[in-house]
């Protein structure tokens, strides 16, 4: 705010806002802030791509965000977020993997109302390289789904708007 900066949501780095000694004081500060939505949960931790290490990881912090929300006591003006695409950012994601992903959390008991697909869109460059190469990253591949003809079509047809959290908290 000091800077004239409004951010729109929270979703600390590496989901690190989500420790339960932080993440009261992260939905406080929210609050004051007039921040309305915070990242909460991964919506399909069990799906999460790669080793068992990763998945692994992607199941402590599903487990981690339900137990932080939980214990919140004050939620007024702050709504969760649901985030698909935590570990397989960066590439690994697919068309199909992010529709069969939607299409689970639609199949639950209670959907969630936002849902975030999380994508590092990019190209891959000898700067980008220099300084995230260690990450491993395809920066196209996320950037070719944003582009995606098919899945363009599939997610209205199914009823899922893409918006921006900066649109969502002009809507109230």
């Amino acid at each position: 705010a000091q800077l004239g900066i409004a951010p729109s949501h929270v979703d600390g780095h590496q989901h690190l806002h989500l420790i339960p000694g932080v993440f009261p004081a992260v939905v406080e500060q929210a609050r004051q802030r007039g921040v309305g939505f915070i990242r909460t949960h991964l919506g399909d931790p069990w799906q999460t791509p790669g080793r068992l290490a990763r998945r692994g990881i992607a199941l402590a912090m599903a487990g981690l965000g339900w137990l932080s929300w939980s214990r919140v006591s004050n939620r007024a003006g702050v709504r969760p977020f649901t985030t698909i695409g935590f570990i397989g950012a960066g590439g690994s994601l697919t068309v199909d993997g992010i529709m069969a992903a939607l299409e689970r959390l639609r199949q639950r008991r209670r959907p969630p109302e936002i849902v975030e697909v999380m994508l590092h869109p990019g190209q891959r460059d000898a700067a980008a390289v220099a300084r995230y190469g260690h990450w491993h990253y395809h920066w196209e591949n996320d950037l070719a789904l944003l582009c995606d003809r098919r899945l363009r079509a599939w997610l209205p047809e199914r009823g899922y708007e893409v918006t921006s959290f900066g649109a969502l908290a002009s809507h109230g």
